[in-house]
């Protein structure tokens, strides 16, 4: 086994020591913030440099906020917090890489908050109105970029039943914006991504969760654009969009179609051909042509 696993467990077996410890706290809130600041003081010393870990809330360019976050993984060079008291702080959305709910013991109805917290964090489209958008274009196709990681993380849990069993039940009709969950006594799981890692080594299970956490954060930074606080405070530079378009995720033909109308300059601008699986019946939400690049995608583990 080498050093740096070595460590990890290390790590991970002094947090659940901590987390045992915790228990005699009587005030539940802080009883949970302490909790978090276990997992973050096990990220933080993982982290390059110019990555930073806090907690608290994520804005948007447009006013949008997102519910309390507990552990923010976020680009330094980014743009700033809005506001950093500690690590508690307003964390511009364009500079968020990570977010992790932490708790303690993890239950089937504890998902009825962590999806909905997730889907704000997620691209603002019609079917998902509560969400948010990247105000500077990213690296990728179109000026697109992707949208921040949203992770559990659980000490225990209520139940021996397969968590995605039970997320299922909650939400049989999808919860496509939580890619990641681990539950240190039974093992984790990358939604979209094969099959669980389940054991019920919670120093095992920490090393699983942190490797699929931190390269997946790496990608998520890789995809964004260059720090230009203008676009964030003006509006974007680029007249491209920043839809990261999957199968079946052309451009809209509706939202072409009154563009043409209302611009006629580009009158002779071809209409994109339609397709079977349109994003105007699923994520389209007809942005206006100089919000374009403001939609991107659902990150992915």
């Amino acid at each position: 086994m080498n050093l740096l696993r070595r460590t990890i467990k290390a790590r991970a077996k002094s947090m659940l020591e901590m987390y045992d410890l915790s228990g005699g706290v009587e005030h539940d809130a802080e009883k949970g913030a302490f909790r978090e600041f276990f997992l973050s003081c096990l990220i933080r010393p993982l982290l390059p440099v110019h990555f930073g870990v806090g907690s608290g809330v994520l804005v948007d360019a447009y006013g949008r906020q997102s519910m309390q976050s507990d552990v923010v993984v976020y680009d330094r060079r980014q743009l700033p917090p809005v506001l950093l008291a500690g690590d508690r702080g307003v964390f511009p959305l364009d500079s968020v890489l990570c977010v992790v709910e932490v708790k303690s013991t993890l239950t089937a109805t504890d998902y009825d908050q962590i999806v909905p917290a997730s889907r704000r964090i997620a691209p603002l489209t019609k079917k998902n109105p509560d969400g948010m958008r990247i105000a500077i274009p990213g690296k990728e196709e179109d000026g697109s970029t992707t949208y921040p990681l949203f992770a559990v993380f659980a000490y225990k849990a209520d139940a021996k039943k397969d968590e995605v069993e039970r997320l299922r039940a909650k939400y049989p009709s999808g919860y496509d914006t939580l890619r990641l969950i681990c539950v240190l006594d039974k093992g984790v799981w990358c939604l979209r991504q094969g099959a669980p890692h389940l054991s019920e080594d919670p120093s095992e299970n920490s090393v699983f969760f942190m490797s699929m956490l931190l390269n997946r954060i790496e990608e998520v930074a890789g995809t964004r654009g260059d720090y230009r606080l203008q676009d964030w405070l003006f509006g974007s530079r680029a007249s491209s969009g920043s839809v990261k378009r999957g199968p079946g995720f052309a451009r809209c033909p509706e939202w072409a179609e009154s563009r043409m109308r209302s611009s006629p300059a580009i009158l002779h601008t071809e209409l994109p051909k339609p397709d079977p699986n349109c994003c105007c019946n699923a994520r389209c939400d007809h942005p206006s042509f100089s919000q374009r690049n403001l939609v991107g995608s659902v990150s992915r583990p």
